[in-house]
């Protein structure tokens, strides 16, 4: 079924960062699974391609399918995987929003509340969950509530290392690696410290051939 594809697609490329080609193979799959009827595989390419956009720094696209993705939730009140997405979606808009404006409290509240519906949607979706935590962690982070935000990275990982999900503990780390680095933090979290954890995502970059996430850890390691 293409639409099927197209679905599973969007996601390889976003999870891989394809940064070249992830645009227009979603537009494309967005313009075939319109002509079919399958909302929800519609709103996973949405979602794929906001996150991109996000990561591309281009809030404006993101917004637009933003409203799209919104558009298509009602039918799908059941279907965990399609709420999970969502939510995670929404949180990387949040966090960018977020980040631009740090003195919003109601922003960082809206913030939250997302990654906790995130997490709660994720339980049974792996992937989403090692990231849901992730990005709250990144969320407590950047409203000052470091101790709070160490545990989610934590979750991250334990979560990640369960069903041994490298692709997203390569990234959990590198996260928990910058934030203990930064800042004159000497912390360690199960036992591991800030540079040990860039040398853990590091090597999972390397041996996944992750080469955006190889290219931000050495923009994060030169800064």
């Amino acid at each position: 079924m293409m639409a099927q594809y197209h679905r599973l697609n969007a996601v390889v490329l976003f999870k891989f960062r394809k940064t070249g080609s992830i645009w227009e193979e979603t537009t494309k799959g967005i313009d075939f699974t319109k002509k079919t009827g399958h909302r929800g595989m519609l709103q996973i390419i949405y979602c794929m391609r906001l996150m991109h956009s996000i990561n591309s720094d281009d809030l404006e696209s993101a917004r637009s399918d933003m409203k799209e993705i919104e558009k298509l939730m009602p039918p799908l009140k059941k279907i965990k995987i399609w709420y999970s997405t969502y939510f995670l979606a929404k949180a990387y808009l949040l966090t960018e929003d977020f980040r631009r404006n740090p003195e919003d409290r109601k922003l960082e509240r809206d913030l939250f509340s997302t990654c906790r519906s995130a997490i709660k949607h994720s339980r049974f979706v792996p992937n989403n969950l090692i990231e849901s935590h992730r990005m709250m962690g990144n969320a407590l982070w950047m409203a000052g509530k470091k101790k709070k935000a160490l545990i989610h990275y934590r979750l991250s990982i334990e979560a990640a290392e369960k069903v041994n999900g490298r692709l997203e503990l390569s990234r959990a780390c590198f996260e928990l690696g910058k934030r203990l680095s930064s800042n004159g933090i000497a912390h360690k979290v199960n036992g591991i410290s800030g540079p040990g954890y860039l040398d853990k995502a590091r090597l999972l970059f390397t041996e996944m051939k992750l080469t955006y996430d190889l290219a931000e850890l050495e923009r994060f390691t030169n800064r």
